[in-house]
């Protein structure tokens, strides 16, 4: 079993979670060797850093008022908005370096797994992994005008009986690309399908 730190743990909790990242994604194991990488390290976009910055601009406009009048409370403002600041900038620094890709062989796949840490490569044999299943699970997200809304996005995992260990085989919003790459994952590696899909699960 994979051991967790205290930090992995927190990521998880803070972060995107990989599978819903990597949409759309869907696997090819017919034909090996072959990487497929279900999250590649990503700058962050411009926008997002636009917004930080004038957060930043703004925390120090704040702060540079405190010192001239000497008010506790725009001070406190300025330094509540400069911790927000850097939280977030940690979080999207944190976010861009997130990694997760494999290299399939006959009997082996290699693993990079720098979800939640930094970059680790282990080595899993395909004897291991128990079963396809194919499954759907609800995003949740807020739209700007702060409504919460959510849709169903479908997987297909190689499932492994440590499930940190299990990996990526698709994600999609239609549950057909995923399905497709379950099946034909299934009969490259000679595993049995859970398909919760049928089941109404």
């Amino acid at each position: 079993m994979l051991s967790v730190s205290l930090s992995e743990r927190v990521w998880r909790r803070l972060l995107l979670d990989p599978k819903v990242r990597a949409a759309p994604f869907s696997a090819d194991l017919t034909t090996r060797p072959v990487t497929t990488t279900m999250v590649a390290p990503r700058e962050a976009d411009s926008v997002r850093l636009g917004a930080l910055g004038c957060l930043v601009a703004i925390a120090a406009l704040f702060g540079l008022m405190a010192i001239i009048d000497g008010l506790w409370l725009v001070g406190a403002v300025a330094t509540l908005l400069l911790s927000i600041a850097l939280f977030i900038g940690v979080l999207l620094r944190r976010a861009g370096r997130m990694e997760w890709r494999a290299t399939w062989h006959a009997d082996r796949v290699d693993v990079v797994d720098g979800r939640w840490a930094t970059p680790r490569s282990r080595t899993l044999p395909l004897a291991e992994f128990e079963a396809v299943e194919l499954r759907s699970i609800v995003v949740a997200r807020a739209s700007a005008l702060a409504i919460s809304t959510s849709y169903t996005l479908h997987l297909a995992e190689l499932r492994h009986p440590d499930p940190l260990q299990s990996l990526l085989l698709a994600s999609n919003r239609f549950s057909e690309p995923s399905r497709t790459a379950g099946q034909r994952t299934a009969a490259a590696l000679s595993v049995p399908i859970i398909d919760h899909y049928s089941a109404g699960a």
